[in-house]
């Protein structure tokens, strides 16, 4: 038997059954050895299959016209819902470990490519089922708001996948050689959802023109091959397609940033694909293999070297100083850290210092950033190593002292100690960063108001706007750094520090 690997040339047919007998036996592989190919492949489940799935069988049979292979289809079509339950049965049997550890080596090449075929027959089912559901309002009825979120519910996916199932279920009645390739295995769900977006655009006729001229193409082509073809015919009939393509993906474009209790940090988000590029060439510049001296545990994967890179990018334009003031200051990454944190004698007799692992370092306190990020002494101390540090001395009531003289903008001073008080944004019941914050001054300048530690509170926007546009009112206790907050209604709350 040939190797069902893509683009290599393949036999054009391949027969494989899917029996199971009444002892709860399952037989994949030939009928027969004819044409050289193997005969059956016995194998027993780790549990004995229920009745239903015992009387069931599936007879896989694929024509590969092109270089993929195409999914199976079965030999007669079910004739009710225990029927394809029964046929689910049995697969997920064949699924387990065990049963897998069976498989020769033949049979797992087969495996591999009809259960690749299988996710092109289950989106075909999900497509058709969900829009037939939708149609007779069945999705609403239980109270879902679209049916790509009644889909994503219900199957444990993302909503973006649940989308893609219900587009191409919209489309597949205008698009009946897709959704015949789609049914029999021979086009994957993202061709298929290719085809249904080319159909949404128009650019290129109705429904059943984009079937008719691209349903053969999707069953030989890798999608991303697809999808360059279909760009160049839009391209060709529009002018204007690639760029309307292009204002769409920036009106699409999204990053989010966060924060883990793990200490690491995720970043989720797309971007347009010339943004892309550019962050993927200034990532590449700062990307260097690893040396080939370097030994084994300390290579990095290309993943890795990538997060190296972002870190690289970020520190030097940081460094350059070149961004944009925020409240009159170039930004920066700032650490609030205890004084003993820094100053602390760890060396060891022969100087060195102690391993990251060593029990010196849990005497120590954390440090935490103006995001809200904590961090362990020893990244602390590393990154001291290239750092400017401003002092503020507290006293036993965390009030900071000697920052310096009022003024009307905030001094960098007082800010600093402002941020180093509060840690966070001080409105009622709020835990946005440091980051998100301005200061407030909590007596009105307009009114006589001194900047000046004593008169400072940070808070984000929407809680300063309490203040300013809401009639609430804020009392800051200069000895335990709590703050009262009362509503209109004299409602009171209570804010705790929180540090």
């Amino acid at each position: 038997m040939t190797a069902t690997t893509p683009y290599a040339s393949r036999p054009s047919r391949l027969d494989v059954s899917l029996t199971c007998d009444t002892a709860g036996t399952y037989t994949t592989g030939s009928p027969s050895s004819r044409r050289g190919r193997p005969g059956p492949t016995t194998v027993a489940p780790p549990a004995p299959a229920s009745d239903r799935s015992r009387r069931r069988w599936l007879r896989l049979a694929a024509d590969r016209d092109g270089p993929y292979d195409t999914p199976a289809r079965a030999a007669a079509p079910p004739s009710d819902v225990s029927d394809v339950a029964g046929l689910v049965d049995g697969l997920a049997a064949l699924a387990t470990t065990d049963a897998l550890d069976r498989l020769d080596e033949t049979a797992l090449r087969a495996t591999v490519a009809h259960a690749a075929r299988l996710s092109g027959i289950a989106t075909a089912l999900l497509a058709g089922a969900t829009t037939r559901l939708e149609e007779s309002g069945a999705v609403r009825r239980d109270g879902a708001s679209s049916a790509a979120s009644w889909l994503a519910t219900r199957t444990g996916t993302t909503h973006r996948t649940a989308g893609r199932t219900v587009r191409i279920g919209r489309q597949l009645h205008a698009m009946p050689n897709t959704a015949r390739r789609l049914a029999d295995g021979d086009m994957g769900a993202e061709a298929a959802d290719t085809l249904a977006r080319t159909a949404d655009d128009a650019t290129l006729g109705p429904p059943r023109t984009i079937d008719a001229t691209f349903a053969d193409a999707a069953t030989r082509l890798p999608p991303e091959k697809l999808r360059a073809r279909i760009r160049r015919r839009q391209q060709a009939a529009d002018a204007t397609a690639i760029a309307r393509d292009h204002d769409q993906a920036h009106a699409r474009r999204r990053l989010i940033v966060t924060p883990q209790p793990s200490g690491m940090v995720t970043i989720t988000g797309q971007i347009p694909s010339v943004v892309g590029d550019m962050l993927t060439t200034a990532l590449d510049a700062l990307n260097p293999p690893d040396p080939d001296d370097t030994p084994e545990h300390e290579r990095r994967t290309r993943p890795q070297r990538l997060a190296d890179a972002l870190a690289e990018l970020v520190r030097r334009q940081l460094a350059s100083r070149a961004t944009p003031q925020v409240a009159g200051r170039v930004p920066q990454l700032c650490v609030i850290v205890d004084l003993t944190t820094l100053s602390a004698d760890l060396s060891r007799p022969d100087g060195t210092a102690p391993a990251p692992t060593d029990p010196v370092w849990r005497d120590l306190p954390v440090a935490q950033t103006t995001w809200g990020l904590q961090l362990a002494p020893q990244t602390v101390r590393q990154i001291a190593c290239d750092t400017s540090i401003s002092r503020i001395v507290f006293n036993g009531n965390a009030e900071p002292l000697d920052v310096g003289r009022a003024t009307r903008v905030w001094p960098t001073a007082i800010r600093t100690a402002a941020l180093a008080r509060d840690r966070g944004c001080r409105g009622p019941g709020c835990d946005r960063p440091l980051a998100w914050t301005q200061l407030h001054h909590l007596h009105w300048w307009r009114n006589g108001g001194n900047t000046s530690i004593h008169n400072a509170l940070s808070l984000c926007k929407p809680c300063h706007d309490l203040v300013h546009h809401h009639r609430w009112t804020a009392q800051l206790d200069h000895d335990t750094a709590t703050v009262t907050w009362t509503s209109p209604d004299g409602t009171t709350v209570t804010a705790e520090p929180r540090c």
